[in-house]
C-alpha cells in the first residue's frame, strides 16, 4: 500500500526519508518522501482541513491509497486522540469526493520528542551532543514524550546552538525507529498508522 505523508514541519520534510525508508523496508508499504503543510499546527481544525487538500489531491494523483497528515501537538490541553479526530472530521468536510483515507498523527509535543526517543543513536554523535546519564534517566524507559525536548537538545549541543534542519537530519541518520518507538507513544502510533508490524496491532506499549 502507498501511504502518503504529509507534515508542517520544514525539518519534517528534510529528515523524515530516513526513517519512513526503515518503515518501508519492515513494513512493505510504499512509503514516498513527505509533502509539506504550509499551515500552523495550532490552526483550528478547518483551516489546516483547507489548508491539506493541495497536497491530499497530490497524493491521489500519485496513487496513495492513504494521507497521514502529521503535526505538533505543542501545548494545547487537549488529548492527542481528541484533537486528531477533531481534524479528521474537518479534513472529511472539507476534501473532495475519491479522496483517499485520511488519518492525523500528533507529535507529543514536537518532532523534537521524537528525535531524543534513540537515545543509542543520539550518542552516536559524539562530536555534536553530549548525552549523558542524566540525559538518559530522562528520556528512557519511555518518557521522551514528556520531556522538554528542545531544550535538552539545546544544552546537549556542543559548540553551536541546536539546529533544527541540520541537526535533525543528523539525528535521523542513526535512529532506530525499535528504539525510537521504547520510548516514545506517540512514535509508536505514527509506526502503527504506517503499518510496521512490530505496532500493526497495537502502540500503547514498547
Amino acid at each position: 500500500m502507498k501511504i502518503q505523508v504529509v507534515t508542517e514541519g520544514t525539518s519534517e520534510v528534510a529528515s523524515f526519508p530516513a526513517f519512513l525508508s526503515q518503515v518501508a523496508a519492515r513494513s512493505g508499504n510504499v512509503l514516498p518522501n513527505p509533502l509539506k503543510l504550509s499551515v500552523s499546527p495550532d490552526a483550528n481544525p478547518d483551516q489546516i482541513a483547507r489548508a491539506a487538500i493541495e497536497s491530499i489531491k497530490i497524493a491521489r494523483i500519485k496513487g496513495a491509497a492513504c494521507v497521514i497528515l502529521v503535526l505538533d501537538r505543542e501545548s494545547q490541553p487537549a488529548r492527542s486522540g481528541d484533537l486528531a479526530s477533531a481534524l479528521e472530521r474537518a479534513v472529511g468536510r472539507h476534501a473532495p469526493a475519491g479522496s483517499p483515507e485520511v488519518r492525523v498523527v500528533l507529535k507529543d509535543k514536537m518532532y523534537e520528542n521524537w528525535l531524543i526517543a534513540d537515545v543509542q543513536g543520539l550518542r552516536s554523535h559524539r562530536g555534536r551532543f553530549t548525552v549523558n546519564g542524566a540525559f538518559e534517566r530522562k528520556v528512557a524507559p519511555d518518557k521522551a514524550d514528556n520531556c522538554d525536548a528542545y531544550r535538552l537538545l539545546s544544552n546537549a549541543a556542543i559548540g553551536r546552538a541546536y539546529e533544527k534542519v541540520s541537526d535533525s537530519k543528523r539525528i535521523v541518520s542513526t535512529l532506530d525507529v525499535v528504539r525510537a518507538a521504547a520510548n516514545s507513544r506517540s512514535f509508536r502510533h505514527f509506526l502503527h498508522m504506517l503499518g510496521d508490524p512490530s505496532y500493526i496491532r497495537q502502540c500503547s506499549r514498547p
